[in-house]
């Protein structure tokens, strides 16, 4: 098979999103029972994507999305409400892990028959544009 281009989505295919959540969810919410840390995960996903049609519209700001998932997933899964301000630090300490992820272990080889077999390589994310041009 002759590939012209080969296009791989920037989260959860380069890398895997799920260990910085995880890593943030630990430090900002320890009595958090993570035994359930995909479903937790997933439902994060969900709740911004329920949100995401209100932001693109402007009704709401990028805080504000990022308030409300994090809120409704505490609230989901331990019964107990957080303020905005907490909210908000997880958004940062979740910002930072993302800052250092790594690809997934399998992504080098396909990079390196990609490079080898000159094979044009592109990125795309429906992610904010700041923060996965640094990464």
């Amino acid at each position: 098979m002759t590939y012209k281009n080969i296009v791989f989505d920037l989260d959860d295919t380069l890398y895997d999103h799920l260990l910085p959540f995880k890593n943030s969810i630990i430090q900002c919410f320890p009595e958090l029972d993570i035994s359930e840390i995909e479903l937790i995960y997933k439902r994060f996903r969900y709740w911004s994507d329920i949100a995401f049609p209100k932001y693109t519209n402007k009704q709401i700001s990028i805080e504000e999305l990022r308030i409300f998932r994090c809120k409704q997933i505490i609230s989901e899964f331990e019964f107990f409400s957080i303020s905005d301000d907490l909210a908000l630090s997880f958004q940062k300490t979740y910002e930072k892990e993302i800052s250092s992820i790594t690809l997934f272990p399998e992504l080098k080889e396909i990079l390196e028959y990609c490079s080898v077999k000159k094979i044009p390589i592109g990125i795309i994310t429906n992610g904010p544009v700041k923060q996965n041009y640094h990464n």
